[in-house]
């Protein structure tokens, strides 16, 4: 491995290149020494020994980090978005906007949006195409919404939540359903208010628990 650049007052500048054995460029960093973080490169491409390219990263006009990542043959396996620009860290989950991942076979795995306006913050599936977990939240006025879904492999739901959530008031409902669609468990939050409902897998409610300020009633 050869690798090949300009220092300036200490700091790697402009292109730094790395070569494998054979001579082939394995890495392009490009530095600056007026970015925020002067010590980390704002660009920089990956290829294996092929030529074929792996990993991109770059800071963008609007100063969001870039990653993109590929397979050996080349096929896209994740593309997402940072919001903070000082290459700190490519994997700081908090700093995350947008997310697209694939399984190794190109199938679609996940989609995580939390850009503005986004109609859906999370979908994911299984390899065999079925949706797996949909998420979605967003706020209007002063009161938050949010909705859960998840399902098996076979595409039978088994488990949904939602709120609306404001302040002094809490409105929430969970339920978790049998893999024969039949509903398991059923809990409703009214503010202080909170019912606990059970149900065998043949769809007779056996359990019911009121509990209002923490109080059965």
């Amino acid at each position: 491995v050869h690798e090949k650049g300009t220092y300036r007052h200490n700091l790697k500048v402009g292109d730094w290149e790395v070569y494998n054995d054979k001579g082939r460029l394995i890495q392009l960093s490009i530095h600056d020494e007026k970015a925020m973080n002067p010590f980390a490169p704002i660009q920089e491409t990956t290829w294996n020994d092929a030529g074929i390219k792996l990993e991109e990263k770059y800071i963008d006009a609007e100063n969001r980090r870039i990653l993109t990542k590929w397979n050996e043959n080349g096929k896209t396996l994740r593309y997402a978005i940072y919001s903070n620009g000082t290459q700190s860290n490519w994997q700081n989950q908090n700093y995350l906007q947008y997310e697209k991942l694939y399984y190794e076979n190109l199938q679609l795995k996940s989609i995580l949006n939390n850009l503005p306006n986004a109609d859906t913050n999370f979908v994911s599936y299984f390899q065999n195409g079925q949706m797996e977990q949909y998420r979605h939240g967003y706020w209007k006025e002063n009161t938050r919404f949010d909705q859960y879904k998840s399902w098996n492999s076979l595409g039978i739901l088994i488990s949904e939540q939602t709120s609306s959530n404001r302040p002094k008031e809490i409105h929430q409902k969970s339920i978790q359903y049998y893999n024969s669609g039949g509903i398991k468990l059923r809990v409703e939050i009214d503010n202080n208010l909170k019912i606990d409902e059970h149900y065998s897998s043949t769809g007779i409610l056996f359990s019911k628990k009121e509990n209002l300020d923490n109080h059965l009633h």
